[in-house]
């Protein structure tokens, strides 16, 4: 089966995107509803959606900037997987101030704990902790990286964040999750 990406009749192997940081989220859909994934086991519609969430942390992050960057998407299939990434340079973000352990495989995330039900109160229900959650949960392998100014990558709890990339990556020809389970069964 052919794995590509498509804008109306062009045929990609790899889209990069640049969402303006005063788009609302409703603009950003409508710009990814445009790229069809095809040649995946998954529901394309369920990746635009994990996407979608991540673009949208991103954004709300930037709305907190003087002068806020572009956030970067870009979507590609090389070397045997499919990849979506999402950069910005909001800042980064504290993975301790999550209502879960971010290091934990999807499955084992209680979505209606009272640690996500304090996390929803603090933030007057405005943010519900579950962007990074639903990405955990599409695909195969979720990475989460910070870096400085010059691009570097740092440490979660370095002084100096300058933004976040994240990047979620299915393998091609794998049923569903069998990489994530594969790769959870090997760090025990």
């Amino acid at each position: 089966m052919p794995h590509y990406l498509r804008i109306g009749e062009k045929k990609l192997s790899r889209i990069r995107l640049t969402i303006h940081p005063g788009a609302t989220v409703t603009e950003v859909f409508s710009l990814l509803r445009k790229v069809e994934i095809v040649g995946l086991p998954h529901s394309p519609q369920t990746i635009i959606y994990a996407v979608l969430e991540l673009v949208s942390n991103s954004l709300r992050a930037l709305s907190k900037k003087t002068d806020p960057a572009p956030v970067y998407v870009t979507l590609a299939f090389k070397d045997g997987s499919f990849t979506a990434e999402v950069r910005d340079e909001a800042g980064g973000f504290d993975p301790s101030t999550l209502p879960y352990d971010i290091n934990l495989p999807a499955d084992r995330i209680d979505i209606e704990s009272k640690a996500f039900h304090a996390y929803r109160e603090a933030n007057g229900n405005r943010h519900f902790g579950l962007g990074l959650y639903i990405a955990k949960k599409v695909f195969d392998r979720l990475e989460i990286h910070f870096f400085d100014s010059t691009g570097n990558e740092v440490p979660w709890d370095a002084q100096e964040k300058h933004g976040t990339l994240i990047r979620g990556s299915i393998a091609i020809g794998a049923p569903h999750g069998a990489a994530r389970r594969e790769a959870e069964s090997t760090s025990r």
